[in-house]
């Protein structure tokens, strides 16, 4: 069995996202959750999509170029989720 490690984003015993790559050490997997981290204080890659099949709203992180990751929780409308979004921007504006 091979051991592996992955990146998290847990607030409040509430898991928001969990990133899609395993990685092999834990150093590689705290650099990645950093870029993952600063990349939420920057207000442009956080943004609200709806998800027409299922009529709820979602949070998409857009951490490295072409890397989306999209949030567990759903929302019932864009104003519930963009006042999610906005929260974590302003919880993360100074960890860069």
């Amino acid at each position: 069995m091979d051991d592996y490690y992955i990146a998290e984003l847990i607030i409040g015993n509430e898991k928001f996202f969990t990133l899609n790559e395993k990685f092999d050490s834990e150093i590689e997997a705290e650099e990645a959750a950093q870029l993952a981290f600063n990349a939420i204080s920057n207000p442009e890659n956080l943004k609200t999509k709806y998800i027409a099949h299922d009529k709820v709203y979602s949070i998409v992180l857009n951490y490295q170029e072409s890397q989306y990751i999209p949030f567990f929780k759903q929302y019932s409308t864009s104003q519930e989720a963009d006042t999610v979004r906005t929260s974590l921007n302003r919880m993360f504006a100074n960890t860069t």
